[in-house]
């Protein structure tokens, strides 16, 4: 069974856009258009963000996306996870059964008062940044080279994904 997305967390938010008739991209293949081709002044500010604030730092890999692990990655949700000694973030994104809307869920888990003191300041940034780049990616055409992500099997008590609000 897959990893669920945090369910102990201090933060949550959720955006979510139309999904164009024929666009077929799996989470995975959303996730990565979603940060991979962001603008590129986002794609340089988020990670000095996040290692300055969050003290997180990022691995690039091929099986990484944006230098983040894929906890999960199905038909119906791909899960990154940043871990730092102050905050534990999962990015979800979550299409619909009838592929018509994709959600990008982030939740947030402060792990000591330094991490919500830096959620402070980071947090207006990411509510600006997510919604943006969650648009730029539903009017971008697939990418041919854009391929699966596959994620490691973990054992997991359980769980769901979460509830996308609007």
């Amino acid at each position: 069974m897959a990893p669920a997305p945090l369910t102990d967390h201090d933060y949550r938010d959720d955006f979510i856009t139309g999904i164009r008739a024929g666009d077929r991209r799996s989470p995975a293949q959303w996730m990565r258009a979603i940060t991979e081709q962001a603008p590129q002044p986002m794609r340089f500010i988020i990670p000095i963000g996040w290692r300055v604030a969050l003290g997180l730092r990022r691995h690039l890999s091929p099986d990484n996306v944006f230098g983040l692990p894929v906890l999960d990655s199905t038909a119906d949700r791909c899960v990154l996870e940043g871990r730092s000694a102050r905050v534990t973030f999962h990015i979800v994104v979550t299409l619909d059964e009838d592929n018509e809307r994709a959600a990008l869920t982030t939740l947030v888990r402060f792990e000591n008062r330094l991490g919500r003191f830096a959620w402070v300041f980071g947090g207006p940034i990411h509510r600006s940044f997510a919604p943006h780049m969650l648009r730029r990616a539903a009017s971008s055409r697939p990418r041919r080279t854009e391929c699966a992500i596959s994620a490691p099997e973990v054992a997991s008590s359980g769980g769901s994904p979460p509830e996308a609000h609007s």
